[in-house]
């Protein structure tokens, strides 16, 4: 009797082993095209015009600009106050941006990158095909309490920690500065649509010392129609 339940119980975590083996493993997640998808970012070809105007306060001082973008050309207008209080605008297209240009049009070049990574970091997935993308797996969030699906996203050498709400957008995170430049902790808040795109219309940190916002956010469609903001 001995013998046969030796057998018996060979014979079972045989079966047990040869299941496992032949279960399914769970497929990776491709975190670039979700991320990508979840902020519309993946719908772009649909947007003719992209307008907004971001304001920021930070150490006490204030800048506005406004921006009106058309992916399809790639053309950009950069509207903000002057010396003087006069409105500078500038219109170039990106595409014949190199260091032959003027150094105003770099330089607007220069904001219309950091600006748009601010306005939706996965437009730059988009872009940035050298992307890497980290699944950390759950963390506490750096402000507030609570917890959240972190990924860390890596390209052209520098680094973003992104903590993720239900929908896979952005609740909070942290830009490392690298050399020289402090890590800046944020949260983002005022998540609405725009057309295709989800864009969260304000970010501060923790003391509110820091603040960015969106004002006269519209997105004109290939369909023809000019779409605002909504939750």
């Amino acid at each position: 009797m001995m013998a046969n339940r030796g057998v018996i119980l060979l014979l079972m975590l045989l079966a047990s082993c040869r299941t496992a083996e032949t279960q399914p493993r769970p497929a990776a997640i491709n975190w670039r095209d979700r991320l990508i998808h979840a902020a519309g970012a993946d719908q772009l070809g649909d947007v003719d015009e992209l307008t907004f105007t971001l304001h920021v306060r930070q150490d006490g001082g204030m800048l506005t600009r406004t921006w009106t973008w058309r992916p399809d050309e790639d053309q950009a207008t950069l509207s903000r106050p002057g010396f003087g209080g006069q409105m500078q605008t500038i219109t170039y297209d990106r595409h014949e941006v190199d260091a032959g240009n003027d150094p105003l049009t770099r330089e607007a070049e220069g904001l219309f990158r950091r600006d748009m990574l601010w306005l939706s970091p996965a437009l730059h997935l988009l872009w940035r095909k050298d992307a890497v993308i980290e699944d950390a797996g759950m963390a506490m969030l750096p402000i507030s309490e609570g917890s959240a699906r972190h990924v860390i996203v890596r390209w052209a050498g520098e680094t973003w920690d992104w903590f993720l709400d239900e929908n896979d957008r952005i609740a909070q995170w942290i830009d490392r500065g690298g050399k020289g430049k402090r890590d800046r902790v944020c949260v983002w808040e005022a998540q609405t649509q725009v057309g295709p795109l989800w864009i969260a219309g304000e970010r501060h940190d923790e003391q509110r010392m820091f603040r960015w916002w969106l004002t006269d956010v519209r997105v004109k469609t290939k369909a023809g129609a000019g779409l605002r903001p909504r939750r």
